[in-house]
This record gives structure tokens, sequence and C-alpha cells, in this order.
């Protein structure tokens, strides 16, 4: 996809994300920390480089689990990031960063999508949405707000962990579980 954003130096490869077949039944949006470079891999044409490489990463292993425990799969849902483009080196953005996406990008496909339930994955993704909170705690104690349904401008939104943290050497086999219990509970509630 080419870069459609000039705001942050060095960014390229803007991605909005992917956008399954089925959303529009659920409307289900996780939304997560940023691209890395596997993204940059090339594929035969046709095919989503995004795609393909968040389904060969760790992160995108533990969705597809997480999904198919659900009775999901990739074509339920609408995967995307705070930060839509990599940055040179791999390199994290910066707040600034952050939040030129959410405000020119991530605030705009809310609207458009209109989802039912956002799932906020990780510490980074919390810390920017809801600033008001997170400055009260480090990034690292945005655990204790795992599991918690808030708002982010009308829309409801899971605060979960980060998909690499959902399974073991992360988490013990109880947590992987009532973690997994969290996120088919609510799914559960998008079904009725």
């Amino acid at each position: 996809m080419e870069n459609i954003c000039n705001l942050c130096e060095g960014a390229f490869n803007f991605h909005e994300g992917w956008k399954g077949k089925n959303y529009d039944k659920l409307k289900l949006m996780f939304v997560a920390n940023k691209p890395d470079e596997r993204v940059l891999i090339p594929v035969l044409p046709g095919f989503d480089s995004y795609y393909i490489a968040l389904s060969n990463t760790k992160t995108g292993k533990n969705m597809k689990s997480l999904l198919n425990y659900c009775g999901l799969n990739w074509e339920d849902i609408f995967w995307t990031n705070l930060f839509k483009c990599v940055l040179p080196n791999n390199r994290i953005p910066s707040k600034r960063e952050y939040v030129n996406c959410l405000t020119n990008h991530l605030n705009k496909q809310i609207e458009f999508l209109n989802p039912n339930l956002i799932v906020a994955l990780g510490s980074q993704v919390f810390s920017i949405l809801f600033p008001s909170i997170s400055k009260y705690s480090n990034l690292i104690s945005h655990k204790e707000f795992i599991g918690d349904i808030t708002f982010y401008k009308d829309k409801r939104v899971l605060i979960y962990p980060h998909p690499q943290k959902i399974r073991p050497p992360y988490c013990n086999k109880q947590r992987e579980k009532e973690l997994f219990e969290v996120m088919r509970c609510e799914i559960s509630k998008l079904l009725t």
C-alpha cells in the first residue's frame, strides 16, 4: 500500500489494517501497537503482505488461537494498529507520533467502521487511548484494567493484553484460560 501519510519523519509503508469479509456481522475491532518490518516481506501479487506477516508471527498465531477459542477467525474481525507505518530500524514511535495516528487515522476508522467493540491490545494502546487513566499508573500497571470495559468516545472498549502476552511463558495456563474466557464472554455479548 502506498504511503498516504507524511506526518512522521521517516515513516513508510502506511497500512490501514486488515478487514475480514465477515467484519460487519460482529463489528469487532482489534487495535495493536504498531506493525513491524515483517510487513515489508514481498509476497505474490494478490496477497496482502500485512496479513501474511501477521498470520506468521507469534502475535498472529496467538490471535488465531484466541479467535478459534471464541469460534471466530481472521475473516470475522478488523485488525489494525494504533500506529500505521513502519519506522526506520523498526523503532518505537514517540508519543507525539502515536497521537498523530490516533487523531488523523484511527479516530476516522472508528467513526467509519462503527465497531460494536474495540479491543485495546497492550499497554501502549491503553496509554494513548486513555491518557487520563494511564497518567496515574505506569505502563506496566495497565494490567489492573485487563478485562475491564470502558468507553472511548461512545464505543465500548475491552482492555486486553497484547497477544504475545496471553500464552505461556508470559502467563501460566490458568491465566491463559481466564484471558481466553474474558474474550469469549465479550464476543458472546455481540452475538446476542
